[in-house]
């Protein structure tokens, strides 16, 4: 529609006496003695016109309000311009035809440009959109500028139509998951008034799901003259294998084998269910086995629920047990509400020269949240993570004169990406840890150290009451999928004395820091990653090298 006022105001007011003359490429506006100031876009249309290069010139002053403006002289490097006077409304008529069927006219809309009136009709569907009438539209009836008078009167009809109720929606797109489980997620309900906050509604229920990649604004289309919803996404395989190998070297120059592999499947038993299951040789004596069964949406609740079990294996000195039970409330997009409760048991080796973890039982429970608004869930750009979570404890030792006792502790998870324009992101993260108690046993410690936590150490290498560590890595983005990166990363902890230890020489404080780099490339068969880490304390040919697979199924 600013294209038909723009034509038909640009007749009314074009000239024609200096249609053989233009000026250059580096040409100046000037009206009574000063320089102008046009968009460059209109600059760059006229000094690339030799023909009818006032048009575009012209046809800006039209569009500010000057229907009057001229081209007084032309030079080769300057043109002058008489723009007139600024025109106003005089009488804006409105006629409404369909459901609403009214006629009024304002003549308060002050001074006029394109810009000012498209603007009000916007505003006009908008306010009816608001209202349910979805397929509103508008035509201009007339449009009388008084040359003499420097007015305008005009005329609009505004077609309403019928206010659209919800009758159907699809899911452009879906495969992994079925329409009757996303027209669930997403909070559609039949005979639902459809404005933009109901659209804008369903959108952000789809994207606070995490099934999808990205989730298109809902449009509305006719299908036999009854509305439907139809959403474009891009979903996420969450069904995946995921397997990381890693060569660690001693001082005497021989070396060990670590890593773990990880299969998630979901949709397993019905929509939204998933499986997962992991295995960790985290050193040639220590293994983990973890199995976990989640269910996504308890009926038409935005509930996650999910059932875990644990098993830690150090060696022939203990045995860990852990079950647990979790869930979480979505709140909004982007934020969860989590809790959980868990039941740890362990137990010691036979015949062992010194007891590392006593026999007992602890229960706990925690209460956190988890804040999310990265941009892409495979290879982030910009946004940030946060998980924070509040636990406590009661723990009961057998053979222990003692009462049970509590323990109480907090653990943060931040990752923070930005973007550095044209193909560089980055990445940090920031962990810590805090255990509050006056006793406290091996298996109550963090681990950490290793490929997924402080890179350059060897896997779980250090166990602490107190720890903080952060990394900062810089990535070239070769594709959108695919980067190489340079890191460093520095730390803190601190290990208490345990129950178990008669004195406190195995307690510490200790500063660690690392660096290294790898890529990230991703194929047809999956996402393939390399990293070499450096710790202080080796030399570069006993630096820790990983290399792992991650396949969506």
């Amino acid at each position: 529609m600013s294209r038909f006022l723009f034509l038909l105001l640009l007749l009314l007011c074009s000239t024609s006496s200096l249609w053989g003359q233009y000026p250059s490429k580096s040409y100046r506006v000037i009206e009574k003695g000063e320089v102008v100031e046009v968009p460059d876009s209109i600059q760059q249309q006229v000094s690339g016109m030799q023909d009818n290069w006032q048009q575009p010139l012209l046809g800006w002053y039209v569009a500010e309000g000057y229907m009057n403006a001229t081209v007084d002289s032309v030079s080769a490097s300057s043109v002058y311009i008489d723009r007139g006077c600024q025109f106003s409304f005089s009488e804006l008529k409105l006629k409404y035809r369909g459901a609403v069927r009214i006629s009024y006219s304002r003549g308060d809309l002050g001074t006029y440009t394109e810009h000012k009136f498209l603007r009000f009709i916007e505003e006009e569907m908008k306010k009816l959109e608001d209202q349910g009438f979805a397929f509103v539209s508008y035509t201009i009836e007339r449009f009388n500028p008084d040359y003499t008078n420097c007015n305008v009167q005009a005329g609009l009809r505004i077609h309403t139509g019928e206010k659209v109720y919800s009758s159907q929606i699809y899911f452009s797109g879906a495969q992994l998951n079925s329409q009757s489980y996303l027209q669930k997620i997403s909070g559609y309900q039949d005979s639902m008034l459809i404005t933009p906050d109901y659209l804008r509604f369903l959108r952000e229920k789809l994207n606070a799901s995490e099934l999808f990649n990205t989730v298109s604004f809902p449009h509305i289309y006719l299908k036999e003259e009854e509305p439907v919803i139809i959403v474009e996404v891009e979903e996420r395989s969450l069904n995946k294998f995921d397997g990381l190998l890693g060569y660690a070297p001693d001082a005497s120059g021989e070396g060990q084998v670590v890593g773990d592999v990880e299969l998630s499947l979901w949709n397993v038993l019905q929509q939204g269910n998933g499986v997962e299951f992991q295995y960790q040789r985290l050193k040639p004596e220590t293994s983990q086995l973890s199995m976990e069964i989640n269910q996504h949406w308890i009926g038409d609740l935005p509930v996650g629920l999910s059932a875990g079990f644990q098993l830690y294996q150090n060696d022939t000195t203990y045995q860990a047990r852990e079950f647990n039970v979790d869930a979480f409330y979505q709140l909004k997009t982007g934020f969860k509400l989590k809790g959980g409760i868990g039941v740890q048991s362990s137990t010691s080796g036979n015949n062992i020269p010194v007891v590392v973890e006593p026999d007992g039982r602890k229960q706990s429970g925690r209460f956190g949240f988890e804040f999310f608004s990265l941009d892409n869930y495979d290879v982030s750009r910009r946004g940030s993570r946060i998980n924070l979570m509040f636990t406590i404890s009661h723990k009961d030792l057998e053979n222990d004169t003692l009462a049970a006792f509590t323990q109480r502790g907090l653990s943060l998870e931040m990752e923070y990406y930005i973007p550095l324009p044209p193909k560089s992101v980055i990445a940090s993260t920031l962990n810590a840890f805090i255990l509050d108690t006056d006793r406290v046993t091996i298996n109550d410690l963090k681990r950490f150290g290793g490929a997924n936590s402080l890179r350059g150490y060897a896997e779980d290498q250090f166990r602490a009451g107190k720890m903080v560590w952060g990394d900062v890595e810089y990535r070239f983005l070769a594709d959108q999928s695919s980067y190489f990166f340079v890191f460093a990363g520095t730390g803190w902890y601190e290990r208490p004395v345990l129950i178990t230890e008669s004195d406190d020489s195995f307690s510490t404080q200790q500063l660690l820091y690392s660096g290294g780099f790898g890529l990230s490339y991703k194929t047809r068969i999956g996402r393939l990653s390399f990293s070499y880490a450096l710790s202080p304390d080796e030399s570069i040919g006993n630096g820790k090298v990983h290399v792992g697979i991650r396949t969506r199924l």
